[in-house]
C-alpha cells in the first residue's frame, strides 16, 4: 500500500515539474518574436511585460499598476519625433550651405571692390 502510494506521488511530481519546465521552455522560446511597432518589453521584478513605450509601472503594495499612452499614441510620437530630428538634420544642413553661399558673396564682393 505505501509503495502504491509512493508511487503515485512520484508520478503526480514528475508531471508537475514537467509542467513546470515546459511552461519556461516555452515561455524562453517566444523571446524570439518581434515586438509590435509602439510597444517594449520591461522587466517588472521577475516578469517581462510587453507594453506600450511611455508607460510607467507603480508598485502599490503587492500590486503593479500600469500607467499607459494609448498604442497608437505613441505610434503617432515616436513618428513625429522622427520626422523632428530628419528635419533638425536638413537645417543644419541648409544653415552650414548659406553660411558658405554668405562667404562667397562677401569675396566676390571685396574682390569686384578692390578692382
Amino acid at each position: 500500500m505505501k509503495n502504491k502510494r509512493l508511487l503515485i506521488y512520484s508520478v503526480l511530481l514528475m508531471i508537475f515539474l514537467f509542467v513546470c519546465f515546459s511552461m519556461e521552455i516555452f515561455a524562453q522560446m517566444s523571446q524570439d518574436e518581434e515586438i509590435p511597432e509602439g510597444m517594449e518589453l520591461k522587466e517588472v521584478g521577475k516578469t517581462k511585460i510587453l507594453m506600450p513605450k511611455g508607460s510607467r509601472v507603480k508598485k502599490v503594495g503587492k500590486f503593479y499598476i500600469v500607467k499607459t499612452l494609448d498604442r497608437d499614441t505613441q505610434v503617432i510620437i515616436d513618428a513625429l519625433t522622427e520626422r523632428v530630428d530628419t528635419l533638425e538634420k536638413k537645417q543644419l544642413f541648409l544653415e552650414e550651405k548659406i553660411q558658405g553661399l554668405t562667404l562667397e558673396l562677401n569675396r566676390e564682393n571685396n574682390n569686384s571692390l578692390v578692382k
